[in-house]
Formats: C-alpha cells, sequence, structure tokens
C-alpha cells in the first residue's frame, strides 16, 4: 500500500527491504543460543565481528554510490544478518569432539 502512494514510497521500499529481516534476526537469536549452549562463544564473537565489518563496508559502499542512507542502512542490515545465519549455521554443523561418546569408543 505504501508502494502505490508517491509521497509514502521511499519508507515502502525500505519496509519491504526490511521485511525478511525480522525472520533472520530470530534464526540468529537461535543460532546464538545453541552456540553457547555448546561453548562456542569466541567463534561466535568473531563471526559477529566479521558480519558488523562487512555490513559497515556494505553500508558506506551503497552510501557512496548514492542509494538512499534509509535504503542503504536497511539493504546492509540484511545483508549482515543473511550472512551471520550463514556463519552461525556453519559453526554449528562443525563437529566437536565430545569427550563422553568419544571415550566410549
Amino acid at each position: 500500500m505504501l508502494l502505490a502512494i508517491p509521497h509514502y514510497r521511499p519508507m515502502g521500499e525500505v519496509m519491504l527491504v526490511l521485511a525478511p529481516f525480522a525472520g533472520l534476526r530470530a534464526m540468529t537469536n537461535v543460532w546464538v543460543t545453541v552456540l553457547y549452549v555448546r561453548r562456542a562463544d569466541v567463534a561466535r564473537i568473531a563471526a559477529n565481528a566479521v558480519a558488523l565489518v562487512l555490513r559497515l563496508l556494505l553500508l558506506i559502499s551503497l552510501v557512496a554510490w548514492h542509494v538512499g542512507g534509509d535504503l542503504a542502512a536497511a539493504i546492509a542490515a540484511v545483508c549482515g544478518e543473511v550472512l551471520l545465519v550463514g556463519l552461525f549455521a556453519r559453526l554449528v554443523r562443525v563437529s566437536r569432539p565430545n569427550p563422553v561418546t568419544d571415550a566410549s569408543r
């Protein structure tokens, strides 16, 4: 609806870009809990640091290319969350030695 009204079109574009952000953030929170339980805090913090740097670089690039500041921030936020979900999913799938199960073999 906001995209149909010329005055509210920029806000509608930002909201359209930010729509997947809520679902991605929910997935990120689940992965954070799983990684915390597995005591993978160092890897989780490193993944967050990488995602933060890449978000900032993307934001700077988009602003330099004259994409609107609000739209650039929305795009950078969603891309950063996609990256973070991917990194966390990879971290969860990496097998860690389990002393309880490995000792019985």
